[in-house]
Order: structure tokens, then sequence, then C-alpha cells
């Protein structure tokens, strides 16, 4: 093997340059549901792209499903696939929420296509209302799994495809799963996960692809109309906090309130939506 790129009978020659700790987290991802945490810009659309040339490859009945959370991160996932794969144009494709329900059990339907990417809501519902099912999906890719929590789109659809295929295995893809440890365990636990792979910016295998930033720390007193703006900002933010205080939403002192205490506040609110009465839920969208 080339040690510059890449070797795989379904990858274009010379297309992905090689790096050691991808292929071995792609090996470890064959055989496990793996979550790969990885810093951004690492790779991790790669790894998922090494996972799936092999199965396609050894598996050439089969079927991978490819998830991310919006449009274009789908599209993003596609062109990066597409251009690195030696697959057919037919062979792949995009499915959102712009194609019509009936021809989208079309496309599901079409024993051809061996690549499909999607976003999250629009497999929820397809399996909700079984236009689709997952059971000969060798491999579903969750990019941005941290999103895997309560009632996401990507809790649903896992659930339905460990029932649903006789092997299945997820790859779970993150930046950033938080640094609370029951949050974590909480997406673990929903992408069924046996394995975590887990790279920082300081292992030794990872350090030589990190582009150094030279950082150099300036201090100056902001002018006298930014202070003015600034004073005019946290006097709204301090009415909202105290509204939310005031109503025993908040049970916090407004001066240690953090964007991470706001967040999740925000989180608890819609998964009381959720289990509210419509006639009872005006209160909770003002605080929302």
């Amino acid at each position: 093997m080339n040690k510059n790129y890449y070797d795989h009978p379904l990858l274009r020659k010379n297309s992905l340059r090689y790096r050691e700790y991808q292929e071995n987290i792609s090996n470890s991802a064959l055989n496990k549901n793996t979550l790969v945490i990885l810093p951004t810009a690492l790779g991790k659309t790669i790894i998922s792209l090494l996972v799936s040339v092999n199965i396609l490859y050894n598996h050439k009945d089969k079927r991978i499903l490819i998830l991310a959370p919006t449009r274009p991160l789908v599209n993003q996932h596609w062109d990066s696939f597409v251009s690195n794969i030696k697959l057919l144009d037919e062979q792949t494709v995009v499915v959102t929420g712009k194609i019509p329900p009936h021809a989208r059990t079309i496309v599901w339907n079409n024993k051809l296509i061996r690549l499909f990417f999607s976003t999250p809501e629009v497999v929820r519902n397809d399996l909700v209302e079984k236009r689709l099912s997952l059971a000969d999906f060798f491999l579903v890719v969750f990019d941005e799994a941290h999103r895997a929590v309560k009632d996401y789109a990507y809790t649903i659809i896992a659930d339905k495809y460990i029932k649903q295929c006789l092997n299945p295995l997820i790859l779970g893809l993150t930046a950033s799963p938080g640094s609370e440890k029951n949050k974590i365990q909480e997406i673990c636990n929903n992408l069924f996960i046996e394995n975590i792979e887990f790279k920082t910016e300081e292992d030794k295998d990872v350090k030589s692809y990190i582009n150094p930033i030279d950082l150099k720390w300036q201090w100056f007193n902001l002018p006298s109309e930014y202070q003015y703006v600034r004073s005019i900002l946290k006097t709204m933010l301090d009415e909202k906090l105290n509204w939310l205080n005031s109503r025993n939403v908040l049970k916090r002192n407004s001066k240690w309130i953090f964007k991470r205490d706001l967040i999740s506040l925000g989180e608890q609110l819609r998964a009381k939506l959720n289990i509210t009465l419509e006639e009872n839920r005006r209160s909770i969208y003002f605080a929302l």
C-alpha cells in the first residue's frame, strides 16, 4: 500500500491521504457500535467513508444510511463520498423532505441504491409511517451524534434500526459530546454504543496533523459607546432572568446563571411541552 494514500478497490486512486489513526478507528468501528469523538477538521467523515467502503465491498447486497442534522451537512457528506468512492451515480441518493412521501417510498425500495444520505426527521417519519424498513442496512451513521438525547429523531431511528436489523452496526460521530457524564451516557444508551474511540489534539498520532495556532493576548478598555450598548443589553438580559426567577422557572441568583444553564433549561422546557396538555402550554411558551 502507498502510505501516502489509502488503497482500496472502491476508492479512487490517490484521492484520500493516509492517516494511521483514521485507519485504526475505522477498523475498530467495523466490529462494534462505535462513538467516534474527534476534534473538528481531523476527518470524522473520512472515518465513516473508510468503514463504508469496507462494508460495500464485502457485503454487496447490503446498504448504508448516512444521517446528518441539516440539508447542507447531508449534501456535504454526499459530496465527500462521491468524490472518493467508485460507485455509479444511480447507486447513491440524497433523501430530504423536498422529495414527496410517495416518491421517497420508491427511492427506499430501490435495491440498486447502496448509499443513502438523509436528514433524521425524514427517516424518522418514514419509519413511523412504514415507508421505510432498515432491515437490510448494514450500517447507519449518525453525524453530530451528541444530538441523540431525549426525543430527538436520532434516538427513534436507532431504536427502530436495532429492532428491524438482524446484524445492525452503528457509527456515531461528534466533536463535542458534552462535559457531563450523564449526557454522554445518555448518548451511548440511545445509540446502543459498545465502543468509544476518543482522540484529542494532544494525542501522539494526531498531533502532526494539527496546524499550530500562535496566540497573543492583548487587553484593552471598551470605548464609552460600547459600554453604553453593553449596559442596555445587560439590562434586557436581567429583565428576562428576573422574569424566570419570579416564576420559579430559574432557581438560582441571576448573577450565577451561565449559557449552559439556559441551554439546559430550554431542553427541560421543550421536554415539558411534550407531556403538557395544549391548553396548559401558554406559560411554557412564554418561558421558552
